[in-house]
């Protein structure tokens, strides 16, 4: 009996079979993998290294760098010559005859030196410019200083200036007759003293202020022109008034005190008039009371005589009269106590109010009449 036909399974059957098992699993890889390869992109070429360079020589350590020397600081220039910079360039401007940029540049020079060159252009940049009395008052200056230096060109041509413009110079006087104890007097803030107050101080051309001024006292202002040359111009400074009082013990000026209306003048007059009769009413009752008593010894139980009767009626005459004055004066002095109580306030109502009185005399009587609207 074989192999085969009993289902017996031999060692070589066993290995050839497992051959063949891996022949097609292997087969079948290898179909599998080409279709895996193919949907991969191919790499790229790869490039051949560089050949190698050779190494650079090692440089030698250089030597430290040395700062850059410092530059010295630029003094700054003096004053003097700051101002013969700008001197220079004043006069520059004076000589172009552009006087208006020339003499700020020559004051500004003149004020930090005080240079008697200086100087002496300004005083030539005052007159070109109408200054006549700075220009005067500074070539005054000049030549005086000059002299005394030994400049006497210099000193010169400043005298001659100077001469030149004292004819056209402007002068101002401050007259004061009553200075206050104390005053004094300032010209444009400048103080004046009292030896230059008569003394006709040459000044600008223009409007100068004057100011008084004394301790206690209230100040006085006033302002002046002195446009135009050759003039001679006097002020005068009045009298200070005093310090302020109390105001209760100032008495009013009578020439601004109201004056009295017209019905107060009435009153007065009607209540004197009053006065008067009041007074002579009381004679003539002493008069009458007295010839009364002298017709009583002219009088006896039986009658009078002659000389009684008359005495009689003379007291009774005077009785009568006084009796009347006293009437009159009372009334007449009571209505100017009315009228007097009852003037008008208001000085406009005072003024449109026009009162006469006229004294009248009768046989049996006398008084005033009122005529006008009260």
């Amino acid at each position: 009996m074989n192999a085969s036909s009993s289902g017996l399974v031999t060692p070589s059957t066993m290995v050839r079979r497992l051959r063949q098992r891996t022949l097609v699993i292997f087969c079948g890889v290898s179909v599998a993998l080409p279709a895996t390869v193919l949907a991969q992109p191919e790499p790229p070429p790869v490039a051949p290294p560089a050949p190698e360079q050779p190494a650079p020589p090692p440089v030698a350590p250089s030597a430290p760098e040395q700062p850059a020397p410092e530059q010295p600081p630029a003094t700054d220039l003096s004053t003097t010559d700051r101002a013969a910079i700008v001197f220079e360039a004043g006069r520059a401007h004076l000589l172009a005859g552009r006087y208006a940029e020339a003499c700020p540049l020559l004051e500004r020079a003149y004020g930090m030196t005080k240079g008697i060159g200086v100087q002496y252009n300004l005083a030539r940049c005052y007159a070109a410019t109408g200054r006549l009395a700075s220009a005067y008052l500074h070539f005054q200056q000049v030549a005086e200083v000059s002299q005394r230096s030994g400049q006497h060109n210099r000193a010169t041509m400043a005298s001659d200036q100077a001469a030149e413009l004292e004819p056209r110079l402007s002068r101002l006087v401050l007259s004061v007759p009553n200075p206050a104890p104390g005053m004094t007097l300032t010209v444009d803030d400048e103080l004046w003293p009292a030896s230059q107050w008569q003394r006709g101080t040459p000044l600008d051309s223009g409007v100068h202020q004057i100011v008084a001024s004394a301790p206690g006292h209230p100040k006085w202002t006033a302002a002046t022109d002195m446009a135009g040359e050759g003039r001679l111009v006097t002020v005068t400074v009045p009298s200070l008034r005093p310090p302020s009082a109390d105001p209760s013990d100032v008495s009013p000026d009578p020439a601004e005190s109201p004056g009295l209306a017209p019905q107060q003048v009435a009153a007065i007059i009607i209540g004197s008039v009053g006065v008067v009769g009041l007074g002579a009413s009381v004679i003539l009752g002493i008069a009458a009371k007295t010839k009364d008593d002298d017709a009583a010894a002219f009088c006896d139980g039986g009658g009078c005589s002659t000389a009684g009767v008359d005495l009689n009626q003379d007291a009774l005459r005077m009785g009568h009269i006084a009796t009347g004055t006293f009437i009159g004066g009372a009334v007449l002095t009571t209505t100017g106590l009315v009228m007097w109580f009852t003037s008008p306030s208001d000085e406009l109502d005072a003024k449109e109010q026009t009162v006469s009185a006229l004294p009248f005399v009768g046989p049996s009587a006398f008084g005033i009449t009122l005529q006008g609207r009260l």
